[in-house]
């Protein structure tokens, strides 16, 4: 299937591979019943230069998108400690007799966790579906540190696998929207490193040290978790999304300091193929 997979318009164009795009374009516009003219094509140089310094410069994620970026790596690797951590600590929490079916039960709650997104994440927004799926996931990982009775555990287990999981799925999309095109796979990418990096330290976690202080510790990156969603720079939530770090569109003055920084370029005569296309490119 992979190899079926159409390219991304933005990458063939960015390639000056523009009958390829063209035609992905068309097709596109033909599926939602729309029509494209894209008849006279315009490459502006001056957006392709932005596009590609901000690419090789990793260094802008830090720098103009500080406040977001630490954000987002910190809500990564917290979503990665609870989610396998509680997976791996889930057999600790049982009786041996009922142990098969109480993990079953637990696991089932990762289905309706992948609904929650769907209902919540637009209608409540990015930032305060995921501050709320956060902060239950720390409850309850609370509560199981207190050794409740099996039945309580169980319930308690439910629970936090379904935030945690409604969680992921929410930050994927929250990550994909914080960062414009010509940054978005390298802030993608670097996030999901911190996600990887906090799956090494969630056997020893989980597995050699103290039930209790494993669930307070998930507990802990729980709570820093909502308090980190809740405090993102910005809602993008329906909102327009950039194609580089230069366009004002979504970057106006009452924005975070994130974007203070960077250069804005007012839109004076034409188009250029990514603003032109920017409805069409996802």
């Amino acid at each position: 299937m992979a190899f079926d997979s159409p390219e991304s318009p933005r990458f063939l164009i960015m390639k000056y591979r523009l009958k390829e795009a063209h035609s992905l374009l068309n097709s596109v516009s033909r599926t939602n019943n729309g029509t494209l003219h894209l008849e006279n094509w315009e490459i502006s140089d001056n957006g392709a230069k932005v596009a590609d310094s901000v690419r090789e410069n990793v260094k802008s994620l830090v720098v103009h998108f500080s406040a977001t970026t630490m954000r987002l790596w910190l809500l990564w690797f917290s979503s990665s400690l609870v989610y396998y951590g509680i997976i791996l600590a889930s057999p600790r929490f049982f009786s041996t007799k009922n142990k098969y079916r109480d993990i079953l039960i637990s696991s089932v709650a990762e289905f309706p966790g992948f609904l929650v997104p769907l209902f919540f994440i637009d209608r409540f927004g990015r930032k305060r579906t995921l501050g709320v799926l956060y902060m239950i996931t720390s409850v309850f990982c609370g509560l199981l540190s207190w050794g409740f009775s099996e039945a309580v555990s169980v319930i308690c287990t439910f629970i936090v696998r379904g935030s945690v999981s409604a969680a992921f799925i929410s930050l994927y999309v929250t990550t994909a929207e914080s960062y414009p095109t010509s940054l978005r796979s390298s802030g993608f990418g670097l996030a999901s490193c911190f996600a990887r990096i906090a799956g090494v330290f969630t056997s020893f976690v989980s597995e050699d040290g103290s039930i209790t202080l494993a669930t307070g510790v998930f507990s802990m990156f729980g709570f820093f978790a909502a308090i980190a969603a809740l405090t993102l720079p910005r809602e993008t939530a329906n909102q327009n999304l950039p194609s580089d770090g230069c366009d004002p569109l979504p970057y106006q003055r009452t924005l975070e300091s994130d974007y203070e920084d960077l250069t804005v370029h007012s839109r004076e005569s034409s188009l250029s193929i990514e603003e032109k296309l920017s409805p069409l490119i996802f």
